[in-house]
This record gives C-alpha cells, structure tokens and sequence, in this order.
C-alpha cells in the first residue's frame, strides 16, 4: 500500500467515525457513545478535510477563494416550478437551484432572506424569548403568510409562500443577488435556553428536526424550539443527510 493509498484509508476511517459509523462493521455507533459529541466530530471533520487535501496534493493553508459574482441570465428561470400552494423558502431555493445548479452556482436562502427583510417583506420578532422571521402587512399582501405546526417540543410557526410570493421572488432574484444588504441585528441579553444540548436524539427528534429544517426554518429558529444548540443542530443535519458541509447553513 502506498503512503497516498494509507492517507486515503485512514481519512475513509475518520469520516465514518466522524458520521458515526463503525468503520469495522458499519454499524451505527450509539449515541451515548464519545465519538458522537458535536465537538469529536467537528475535530474529525477538520481532520478528513485536511487529509483530502494531502491526497489530492493541495495541502496548504486555508486562502479565501475570489467568488465570481452570480448572476441569473435572461431567461433561464421561465421554467421555474411554481407550486399553486404555499411552500417553505427552501423549497422555492431548491427549485431554483435545480435550474441554475449546472455550473456549480448556488444560490444561498440567507440572500433571499436578507432581500425580504431589508425590502419590508418579512421582519424578524421575538415571541417568548425566541426569534422569528414573519411576514409584515407587505409581506401579507404578497402572499407569505405563516402556519402554526406541532412538533415534538411543542407549536411552532412556519412562514410558507403562495404562488404570487413565488413570482415575486422570482422576478427580484438579480436584484437579491446583486444587492450588499448587510442586515444590522440588535445584540440582545436574551440567554437561549438549550436544556437539551448533548442529549441523546431519538427518532422523533429526528422527525421533528428534518420537518422544521424542509419547513425552511433557520438553524437559530430550530435550535430556539428544539432546545439545542446550533452546532448541535448543525452536526445533526449532517449526519441526517440533508446537508453536505457542517456550515452550509
């Protein structure tokens, strides 16, 4: 075995430890197990990233990549998908993205989210010490409206987009894109309560975590509700498969 073919072994052994996985059997490790600490895996991811690079001859420190600026060409979003019914900011994000996604491009909620706020659409409140993002007046003209859901931890509200919210969007994405809309949040004293942190999750955690997270509520509104810390939350997603990188969101 050469030393290339070690580093590549040992890096498929640290991921599946990082995933919580028996590298031996392929088993799930339990939960209660060290290795399964948000902490231990962030250090584990860190290590596979590292050891990638080694492979692949590129190790050097970290150097901030100069990002094209994204932008939408003529056209290419008349075949965007729209639902007659009210979805998730997500969903409206996977759907555009399942269009322009060919080249690499992505475009991020946060930048949609950002465009809402600072154009008066939605605003963020805080409900029982929690924060919220929720539609304004403008916001109910438009067609976003929230809708009350239970989970597991109790009622929480989901913001969902009608069809004429979805056109609006649509029709403002290069302007979303192309804006820097820096969004000035007031630093509060608010202490989160996250009680559950480093509990054990069970299946219906797990349930409530990929329903809120497809709802297209934020990694601080899901940690609020559920209790948790957002690194928490995060490492979860990631071991849930419904995110690729621990800070894509």
């Amino acid at each position: 075995m050469t030393e290339i073919e070690e580093i590549k072994y040992a890096k498929d052994v640290i991921e599946s430890l990082a995933r919580g996985i028996n590298p031996l059997s392929g088993e799930t490790i339990p939960e209660d197990e060290v290795i399964n600490n948000v902490k231990i895996s962030r250090c584990l991811f860190y290590v596979v990233d590292v050891l990638e690079k080694l492979c692949e001859g590129e190790y050097s420190k970290k150097k901030k990549k100069t990002k094209t600026p994204l932008t939408i060409k003529e056209g290419e979003l008349e075949n965007f998908d729209y639902y007659d019914g009210g979805i998730a900011i997500s969903d409206i994000v996977k759907r555009i993205n399942d269009i322009v996604g060919y080249d690499g491009r992505k475009i991020n909620r946060g930048l949609i989210i950002n465009w809402l706020i600072e154009d008066g659409f939605i605003v963020e409140n805080e409900i029982n010490g929690r924060k919220y993002k929720l539609p304004t007046d403008k916001g109910n003209e438009a067609g976003i409206y929230t809708e009350e859901r239970f989970g597991y931890n109790g009622n929480y509200k989901v913001v969902l987009y009608d069809k004429n919210a979805q056109r609006i969007i649509i029709a403002h994405l290069n302007e979303t894109i192309g804006s820097n809309i820096t969004i000035n949040q007031q630093t509060t004293n608010i202490i989160q309560t996250d009680s559950n942190r480093g509990k054990p999750w069970d299946s219906k955690q797990e349930e409530e975590l990929t329903k809120m997270f497809k709802d297209g509520l934020t990694v601080n509104e899901i940690a609020n509700t559920m209790m948790r810390s957002q690194g928490g939350i995060r490492a979860r997603l990631l071991k849930l498969g419904l995110i690729k990188d621990i800070n894509e969101v």
